[in-house]
Parts: C-alpha cells; sequence; structure tokens
C-alpha cells in the first residue's frame, strides 16, 4: 500500500520549441509548445522561458526585434496593462535581452479562470517572431539558456487545498506551485527543429522560338533557401559524346530577380520561371540550378541542356496530288519566320503567290493553293521560302514541292 506523502516521481511536462520557420533570411518564426504528461496538475498557471542561439549567433536588443503573432494560441491572451494580473486569459511578454529571448508567460489569480491543459496533450502558448532591423541574417539554431533549473520555470494552479492533495507541500487553493516539485520528477525541454526538406524536380528548358527558351522548377519544400542562381554555358564543338560545359554567364539571380527569391523554410514549394534570349542558332545552350542558403552556401542542383534550331521549314507536303482545282499546302517550322508560297508552272512563270512574307509561328500551319481557271493541267512547282524574324539577310530556308494538275 501507497503511503501518504511518498513521492511518486515521472515526467510532468515537456515544453518545447517548434514550428521553426525562417520567413526571410532576417525573420524567424517559432512557437511556445507545452505538453502535459502527469496527473500531479491539471491547470497551466505561470512560466519564464529563456533562449539563445546555439551557433554563437549573438543577441542584441538594439539590432533585433520579438512579437507575439496574435492567432495560433490555444489560450487566451490579453493584452497587458500593468502588473496586475489578468482577471481571465494570460499575458505573454516577449524581450531580447543581450545574451538571452525571455518569453514571460502570467495567468489568471484564480483556478477556474485557467486553462485547463489535456492529459498527454500539447498546447500552444503562442507564435513569435524574431527579426533584425539592419537586414542581417538569422538562424534557426535556437536553444534553451542553461542552467534549466536557474533560467527556466514553469508553474501550476491549485485546485484545492494541500490538505486534501497528495505530494505537495502545504498551500491553499489557487496558489502558484513549481510543477517540478520534486528534484526527481521530470520537466523537459526541448527543441523541435523542422525537417531539412528541400526538394527540386522538372527543371528543363525548351526552345520558345525566336532565340527564346523558357527554363523552369519546381520546390516541394524548401529549407533554409535565400534564393536561386541560374547560369549558361555552350555545348562545344568536337567529337568528344560528353563534352564539358563551362557556365560561365549568370543569366539570373534571386539578387535582381524578385521571382528567384527563396521561400526560407517553408513545407511546401512553388513554381519559378526564367526566359532566357540566346545569341546564336544552331548552338546546344546549357543550364546550371544552383541555390544559396543564409549563410552564403552554394547548393548545386541540376543541368538541362536545349538545342537552338536554324529558323528552316524541317518540312513540306500536299494532301492530294494529283489534284483537280484545289489542294492544301503543309509545312512544319522550326522556328518564327516571315514566309513566302509561291506556284511556277513547268516553264518557270509564276501562276500564283500564296503567302507573302507573313509571318508564322513555330509549328505546323497549311495554306491552300486553289489553281486559277486559265491554269492548264501538268505539273506546277510550289516554292515555300522562310526567313528568319530576327534577322531575314541569313539563314533562308526553302522547301519545293511538285503538283499535278489535272482538269
Amino acid at each position: 500500500m501507497e503511503m501518504r506523502g511518498q513521492a511518486r516521481f515521472d515526467t510532468l511536462v515537456s515544453i518545447k520549441i517548434g514550428d521553426l520557420k525562417l520567413i526571410n533570411f532576417d525573420s524567424l518564426q517559432f512557437a511556445l509548445k507545452l505538453r502535459r504528461q502527469s496527473d500531479k496538475w491539471m491547470s497551466f498557471a505561470n512560466g519564464t522561458f529563456q533562449l539563445k542561439f546555439s551557433d554563437g549567433l549573438v543577441l542584441n536588443p538594439d539590432n533585433m526585434s520579438i512579437e507575439l503573432i496574435s492567432s495560433g494560441s490555444d489560450i487566451q491572451i490579453q493584452p497587458q496593462t500593468g502588473w496586475v494580473l489578468p482577471n481571465e486569459g494570460y499575458y505573454v511578454t516577449p524581450r531580447i535581452f543581450q545574451d538571452r529571448i525571455s518569453i514571460t508567460v502570467l495567468g489568471p489569480a484564480f483556478f477556474n479562470d485557467t486553462y485547463i491543459t489535456p492529459r498527454d496533450s500539447t498546447i500552444k502558448i503562442g507564435n513569435f517572431l524574431l527579426t533584425t532591423k539592419d537586414k542581417s541574417p538569422l538562424s534557426m539554431n535556437l536553444s534553451w539558456v542553461t542552467p534549466l533549473d536557474y533560467y527556466q520555470a514553469i508553474a501550476y494552479k491549485l485546485q484545492r487545498d494541500s490538505m486534501l492533495t497528495e505530494f505537495i507541500p502545504y498551500a491553499v487553493r489557487d496558489d502558484n506551485l513549481e510543477i517540478q516539485e520534486y528534484k526527481s520528477d521530470t520537466v523537459l525541454f526541448e527543441v523541435e527543429m523542422p525537417s531539412q526538406c528541400f526538394n527540386v524536380k522538372d527543371f528543363k528548358a525548351i526552345y520558345l522560338g525566336t532565340k527564346l527558351t523558357e527554363i523552369s522548377w519546381e520546390t516541394t519544400c524548401e529549407y533554409n533557401n535565400k534564393g536561386f542562381v541560374l547560369r549558361r554555358g555552350v555545348v562545344p564543338f568536337g567529337f568528344s559524346p560528353t563534352p564539358l560545359v563551362t557556365y560561365s554567364d549568370t543569366i539570373a539571380t534571386y539578387k535582381t530577380n524578385p521571382e528567384l527569391i527563396g521561400l526560407g523554410t517553408k513545407d511546401y514549394g512553388k513554381k519559378y520561371v526564367v526566359y532566357d534570349s540566346v545569341e546564336y542558332r544552331g548552338e546546344t545552350y546549357c543550364y546550371l540550378l544552383e541555390s544559396e542558403n543564409y549563410f552564403q552556401v552554394i547548393r548545386y542542383w541540376d543541368t538541362t541542356c536545349v538545342p537552338i534550331p536554324y529558323a528552316v521549314i524541317t518540312k513540306a507536303w500536299i494532301d492530294k496530288n494529283p489534284f483537280e482545282n484545289s489542294t492544301n499546302v503543309f509545312y512544319e517550322l522550326d522556328d518564327k519566320v516571315k514566309i513566302d508560297a509561291i506556284v511556277y508552272d513547268v516553264n518557270g512563270k509564276e501562276v500564283k503567290q500564296l503567302l507573302n512574307k507573313e509571318i508564322k509561328e513555330k509549328g505546323k500551319h497549311s495554306v491552300e493553293f486553289r489553281a486559277p481557271e486559265f491554269a492548264s493541267q501538268g505539273l506546277y512547282q510550289i516554292i515555300l521560302t522562310a526567313y528568319p524574324i530576327d534577322d531575314e539577310r541569313f539563314e533562308v530556308s526553302r522547301a519545293y514541292i511538285k503538283a499535278q494538275l489535272v482538269r
């Protein structure tokens, strides 16, 4: 039989820092959580919780600010008016000292006005946002200030006089008592570091036409990501099956393109798109993707290449041949061009102009050839001439189609 006053030692509560997110490189968001793990107490009364950076980042009250984010708390938070205890709800006050972050929580004077913490459940005391005024980068390496029994404190509210309660010293109803009354009881202080998930997928480059490429990729989650850098190189001419590409041109960076600024640390991602105007046709351009974190560490991700075609007619044909009165001329283009289509008879005389420097996009097209009334049956030649849209003096492409008219 257990004797009254004989202590039972166990883990009473765990206090956790979690939900860490770098909103921007100079803004760190985190949550203070509490999990009740014992029947020795029910009602959270107050506490003082003090943090620092384990990697040596110096806290500076002149250059840093911290605020409680109003949303996301499981307890009722009241605006503090002096040091009188709230009638209901809690005062939550974050502050920055020269060597630590301090979060003070003060609860109501009476047990019935406090938050009854369910056994084996986690409640969020609040979300907090730490920022630097000079935009210097922050770390995610928060830790508890030690020694714990000196810097950290947490108390619960007594429901009834201790005369009727086991294992506590004499106290009266509505008193505040230190949760860790017996030194062999345990209060856990933990930091839940976020997942270091950083996933990039579908890095690819496609040719849009007129020497314009589109480079895109997606992230599903990002960790400590300040932003992306995109570099470009050209596949050299030669006979090597695996030519070495030098990525000497930086074509896009988060420093100048806001669309490439990273999400910091997020459990979701986004799609990134960059457009690049290349200089030459007939080359294969390759792209290298990198990211940079808040401590200037570069991470290489992937490469992708895309050939830039000449502005040519790749294929041309007619759907009916021979034909009686009309037929359709089909043609495919590797790029956006200005195009002529002229019909000549067997003597080289122009019979009809179907297209006259018309601008056509990359892809498949068609035009109808309706034979004029005066055209006699026989062989005709249809000549298609394509001129690059950006410089029609060079790389002219032609296609020749033989067509037979029957009457």
